[in-house]
């Protein structure tokens, strides 16, 4: 089979500034290519899950011809279990899966990370949880 695989890998930025980012790449693209949209932790480190959320929606809505995997965002493991960070988590992927149940080329990727998965310190992924 023939195929090519492209990334954009931005660390540190935000859902916003990662979809705009392919923009140009993804206007190249056709039905049968599927673009998989994997962020939002910065946003929802700095209380704008909302803004986070918005990107998602009209990254989506002006790719409608697109096949669209959303992956959902990780747990921190570096705060408390009650943070506020590990709520906005909680709601941000609430969101992002009841919004794209109306999208018909859109599939949520529900990852289940754990400790184990992550670094040290907890906010990022080791090798292990890289493979996953």
């Amino acid at each position: 089979m023939d195929f090519k695989v492209t990334s954009f890998v931005k660390p540190g930025a935000n859902m916003k500034e990662l979809v705009n980012t392919a923009r140009n790449e993804i206007k190249a693209l056709h039905s049968d290519d599927l673009v998989v949209v994997w962020g939002g932790a910065n946003d929802l480190s700095t209380n704008n899950t909302r803004e986070a959320m918005n990107s998602v929606l009209e990254f989506v809505n002006t790719n409608l011809e697109l096949n669209i995997v959303v992956i959902n965002s990780p747990y921190r493991y570096d705060l408390i279990p009650e943070s506020c960070v590990n709520d906005e988590v909680k709601t941000f992927n609430r969101q992002v899966k009841k919004s794209m149940k109306l999208q018909s080329n859109v599939k949520i990727l529900e990852l289940t990370l754990n400790r184990s998965h992550f670094t040290s310190h907890g906010l990022h992924l080791n090798t292990k949880g890289k493979k996953k």
